[in-house]
């Protein structure tokens, strides 16, 4: 769930300037409401499971919250970086003259 956080925090961010710099509302394919409803299904299945090791994997011991937020993490990190570099081009275009 660390890795979870900043990436919903980066997202906002991004989108905010996005909207702020070019004057357009961007609709994120992952944004804060598929955010909640993950970190929501988390909470539940774990409440669920009571916390039982799925498997152990080098010693590490793997829950099912631990494999919905690594398939989860996937496309939230790839969306915030291809809006960060989406934004960064378009500031780019509007800065030449």
């Amino acid at each position: 769930m660390i890795f979870a956080a900043p990436v919903y925090g980066i997202v906002n961010v991004t989108a905010m300037n996005y909207i702020l710099y070019c004057n357009e509302f961007l609709f994120p394919r992952l944004g804060p409401i598929e955010a909640h409803i993950t970190y929501g299904l988390v909470a539940v299945l774990s409440m669920l499971t009571r916390g039982h090791v799925l498997f152990t994997l080098l010693g590490v011991p793997f829950r099912i919250a631990d494999l919905i937020v690594s398939v989860g993490l996937l496309p939230m990190y790839y969306e915030m970086f291809r809006l960060q570099i989406q934004l960064f081009c378009r500031l780019k275009k509007q800065e030449k003259p």
